[in-house]
């Protein structure tokens, strides 16, 4: 029996100032970091992780998309932090994503922090 759980996403924007090559630099390293990641999350009852990567052209600016699907008695944006300080890998990830995040446009704020419940098409039609 599988518990109640929700999804939650998360648009981390990442910095104009990278260029291409820091980009594409950002976009291997997280390509080796993140299956240890999500293991990781998998461990803490996390069910789902999938991270999106979008680029200019496809947008304006570079954006880091993430998505997960966690136990519905966690609190994400207080759960998701203390997750990632648990391993070295998680740290170093976070890391990555904290020093490529443009906090500028998110007001300063951590880039996790607006991890927000994902709608459901009920949610749309209502």
């Amino acid at each position: 029996m599988q518990a109640d759980t929700r999804r939650y996403a998360v648009q981390v924007p990442l910095s104009m100032q990278l260029g291409p090559a820091g980009l594409e630099n950002f976009a291997q390293k997280h390509a080796e970091i993140f299956p240890a990641v999500r293991r990781l999350l998998r461990e803490r009852g996390v069910t789902e992780a999938h991270a999106f990567l979008f680029q200019p052209p496809a947008v304006p600016k570079p954006v880091l998309c993430l998505t997960m699907t966690m136990p519905i008695e966690l609190e994400a944006r207080e759960a998701l932090p203390e997750m990632l300080k648990e391993e070295r890998q998680s740290q170093q990830w976070e890391q990555l994503v904290a020093a490529m995040h443009d906090a500028g446009q998110s007001k300063g704020n951590p880039w996790w922090a607006t991890i927000a419940p994902e709608l459901g098409l009920s949610s749309l039609a209502e």
